[in-house]
């Protein structure tokens, strides 16, 4: 796994990462995770969205929750090889303005298309 993240990232050179995580037990996938760095909102959606473009099979859940300081983005996906991957981004709580349940798909791509600019 850590061999076809690497081969992504090779391929995918524009790519950022503030953190990476990998699972592999009997219990269940095997599974990447990845965070991209912190900053200014818009640079999360354009890290999100860069990822978006390299990821095969995705999905997207702008996860609100309780507390707006936890919320996030998460991008599901596959790499090339069918590894499963999902790329976290935190997102600011003044970007949430009248969000107030979590969002799914289609909804979620156009907020990040909005707020990458």
């Amino acid at each position: 796994m850590i061999a076809s993240a690497r081969d992504h990232l090779a391929r995918y050179p524009a790519l950022s990462i503030g953190s990476v995580g990998v699972s592999a037990t009997d219990l269940g996938p095997r599974q990447v995770e990845v965070y991209v760095p912190t900053g200014a909102h818009a640079e999360v959606c354009a890290h999100l969205l860069a990822w978006w473009d390299s990821l095969d099979d995705t999905s997207l859940l702008l996860k609100v929750g309780d507390d707006p300081e936890d919320a996030r983005v998460l991008l599901y996906g596959r790499l090339v090889d069918g590894i499963a991957i999902t790329v976290v981004g935190l997102v600011e709580e003044d970007a949430l303005d009248g969000v107030l349940d979590d969002q799914f798909g289609e909804w979620v791509l156009h907020w990040l298309r909005e707020h990458a600019v």
